[in-house]
């Protein structure tokens, strides 16, 4: 029989258990409804732990719901450059809007306002 069945199988048979239950008291509970084999050990084999719902012993004999465990973050890349506006990126008082390290005319616009020739 496959897990998924024992496990469904163990929640019929455990119907009517008073919850929370630990390990024994479900064994105890199950032995009294005269289980297939294959419920007392899947029973046998469930972790030492308070069962809120019987969902829960479910889940401890055959996994279903996915984990949550956050993915590990990897190493940081090292910066590829300096960031867009050097020093003052991180400046919270820095005047925004202009480029600090270039000259007031630029080269193309020198170009785009030339004087026509006479």
């Amino acid at each position: 029989m496959r897990k998924l069945q024992v496990a469904a199988l163990t929640e019929t048979v455990l119907e009517g258990v008073p919850l929370p239950a630990d390990k024994k008291d479900l064994l105890a509970y199950a032995e009294q409804q005269d289980p297939p084999a294959e419920v007392r050990e899947a029973l046998a084999r469930i972790p030492e732990q308070e069962y809120r719902a019987l969902d829960d012993v479910a889940e401890a004999i055959a996994r279903v719901q996915p984990s949550f465990d956050p993915p590990c973050p990897g190493t940081p890349e090292p910066e590829s450059d300096e960031p867009p506006g050097g020093e003052a990126y991180t400046d919270p008082s820095a005047e925004s809007g202009r480029i600090r390290d270039e000259p007031e005319t630029l080269e193309y616009e020198e170009q785009l306002v030339k004087e026509p020739e006479k």
